[in-house]
């Protein structure tokens, strides 16, 4: 059987919730909840800023303990900072080749052709 915190994880992977999903979100939250557990199992599954962002979306960040809140957004931000170092990290990369005229062609991610 599927935990509640097992569905408000697979709930939280959409990037950009439309208004059903936020309001799906709420529901789930509703529930009876361990948060820390919550939060434990999103690092553990990678999915720390993605829960932090759609709480935030749904209007439920603010239902977490102060500490639970402060935990989730320290652990979204980490991961920002991570992310814009690689990119930039990238960019010195693609720069390189570009300069010497080899083409970079990405199997996952189109957005990365156009840094």
């Amino acid at each position: 059987m599927i935990s509640i915190e097992q569905k408000i994880l697979a709930c939280s992977t959409e990037l950009n919730p439309d208004p059903y999903q936020q309001q799906r979100m709420r529901h789930l939250m509703s529930h009876d909840i361990d948060v820390d557990h919550l939060i434990n199992m999103a690092i553990k599954e990678g999915l720390s800023g993605l829960l932090y962002k759609s709480l935030m979306k749904s209007g439920m960040l603010e239902t977490l303990g102060h500490r639970q809140r402060e935990r989730l957004q320290s652990l979204y931000y980490q991961t920002v900072v991570f992310n814009l170092k690689l990119i930039h990290e990238l960019k010195e990369v693609l720069h390189l080749l570009n300069q010497k005229k080899i083409q970079v062609h990405s199997l996952e991610n189109n957005s990365i052709v156009k840094i």
